[in-house]
């Protein structure tokens, strides 16, 4: 089920729900894994769009992550079969891009680029890798035009990349202080406009919001 200030919208999958993705139309995706294997989509008002079940059923956790474009068009990651699937939201496979990459991944349709992660590395469309972090980051953000945001593995920081590895600006999170060595308990960052979503293990807190821009 999902939620909004509203009051609750939608209907519950049936199934396992790892991930979800909103375009900027209140149109979203929910990738659903165990025996779904199936990408579900639906408008804003919760009546669904259209399906893509052909994921690699390998494993149950496939699939497990969904980005959106500024196009509207949704990208998923078959981390089984080793591909990125561009989906319309009828569920119809409008391009597919193979890689061999890890889990953790954004789209921005601006660069033609994909982000995978950690550490963080920047692959175009075409394949082409752009560049690559040395070290991990805990979680990776990407805007529409391109900005790459990093936090940092103790949760202290979150290191802004305006379009590549040169000249990074940090800025310094507010929550406490750095985390205990082991203590990834902040484990998802989210950039909308100019302020920036911290998700981590705090029963009493969903997100934590700070700004984006220093």
């Amino acid at each position: 089920m999902l939620f909004r200030s509203s009051g609750k919208f939608g209907s519950p999958s049936g199934h396992l729900t790892w991930v979800s993705a909103v375009a900027a139309d209140g149109t979203y995706a929910l990738l659903m894994s165990h025996f779904a294997h199936t990408a579900a989509f639906y408008a804003p008002d919760g009546k669904e769009l259209g399906r893509y079940s052909g994921f690699n059923n390998a494993n149950f956790d496939a699939p497990q992550r969904i980005d959106v474009g500024a196009s509207g068009d949704f990208y998923a990651l078959d981390e089984r079969a080793h591909r990125v699937l561009r989906l319309s939201r009828t569920g119809a496979v409008v391009k597919t891009f193979p890689f061999s990459v890890g889990r953790n991944f954004r789209v921005c349709e601006q660069t033609e680029s994909f982000y995978f992660g950690s550490p963080l590395q920047v692959v175009g469309f075409d394949g082409t890798e752009h560049w690559r972090m040395k070290t991990p980051c805990a979680a990776f953000d990407v805007t529409p035009d391109g900005t790459v945001y990093t936090l940092s593995p103790d949760a202290s920081t979150v290191t802004r990349f305006d379009g590549d590895e040169t000249l990074p600006t940090e800025i310094k999170l507010q929550h406490g202080g750095p985390l205990a060595p082991g203590q990834w308990n902040a484990w998802e960052i989210a950039v909308i406009g100019d302020e920036l979503l911290l998700r981590r293990q705090v029963e009493v807190e969903l997100f934590q919001i700070g700004r984006a821009h220093v």
